[in-house]
């Protein structure tokens, strides 16, 4: 969703940027330089990019990648990780036996927005 700031400050009425059966359990955000949005989703441990436009998805892991219920992005600031992705398993789902919590990074590629 898309929400534009009018010129007073106030939020104008949101846009809807995009949806579907593929974000659902989504569970963490981060933008990137290009205005691409990356999107944890913990209910289908799945880290998705949606362009800035909203109309392409890609998948860029998958719990064959060593995802397990993946949230809480955030793009690296030191040097040499701005273009690094971060993010954690939150493993909340399995039996403790099975479950994989872990720190992962991915390289994406470009810059994340640097946050204020």
């Amino acid at each position: 969703m898309h929400i534009p700031v009018r010129p007073d400050g106030a939020a104008g009425a949101p846009d809807l940027l995009v949806q579907g059966p593929s974000l659902f359990g989504a569970d963490g955000l981060a933008l990137d330089v290009n205005q691409n949005l990356y999107v944890a989703v913990s209910g289908q441990s799945t880290l998705l990019r949606v362009a800035a436009t909203g109309d392409t998805i890609t998948t860029l892991a998958t719990p064959a990648d060593g995802l397990d219920d993946a949230s809480s992005l955030a793009f690296g600031t030191g040097r040499g990780d701005r273009k690094a992705l971060f993010f954690v398993n939150f493993a909340f789902f399995g039996p403790p036996a099975s479950a994989h919590p872990a720190l992962l990074r991915l390289d994406v590629g470009v810059p994340g927005v640097p946050l204020p």
